[in-house]
């Protein structure tokens, strides 16, 4: 069995717990960061730059849920699934975050949630035919996701 890792049905500790959930954060900040970078890039915004939006959002949100309370939200991931809607209202009962998304910003995200949810985003779609993505306002949405990002760095010290 030399070279061989072997995982047995171990506990996980309140650490791992946090090291996962850091790096699911961390991983939705890098959506984010693609989308910004691509969004420079074309110089117009994009659908795919979109769907990296969101993705990145919802990542986040996932991440600071399982930092919140890894026990209870872990197994629950799967029912939230891909609905940014279900998420932010799971992290708005979550002090400080619950005073960054408020009712303005849910209701901008409520477009771009449809068509995430719905992969309109991330296919080809009648949405890429009769909609100019440059239309579609995201900077209330964008707004909030990078105050979510600092509140959660400025409480959990993660700075990068």
């Amino acid at each position: 069995m030399k070279g061989k890792l072997l995982a047995g049905k171990g506990i996980s500790t309140i650490k791992g717990e946090k090291i996962n959930a850091m790096i699911m954060y961390n991983k939705g900040k890098e959506y984010i960061a693609a989308s910004i970078l691509l969004n420079q890039h074309q110089k117009n915004q994009s659908f795919v730059q979109l769907q990296l939006l969101l993705q990145g959002f919802e990542i986040i949100l996932k991440g600071i849920l399982l930092h919140h309370d890894y026990n209870k939200h872990r197994k629950k991931l799967k029912k939230y699934g891909h609905d940014l809607i279900k998420l932010t209202k799971k992290v708005k009962q979550i002090k400080p975050y619950n005073s960054v998304l408020d009712k303005e910003f849910s209701e901008h995200l409520s477009y771009l949630n449809q068509q995430y949810t719905n992969t309109n985003l991330r296919y080809g779609s009648l949405l890429d035919v009769f909609i100019d993505p440059n239309t579609i306002d995201v900077t209330k949405v964008t707004e909030n996701i990078k105050q979510l990002i600092d509140v959660f760095d400025k409480v959990n010290d993660n700075a990068a």
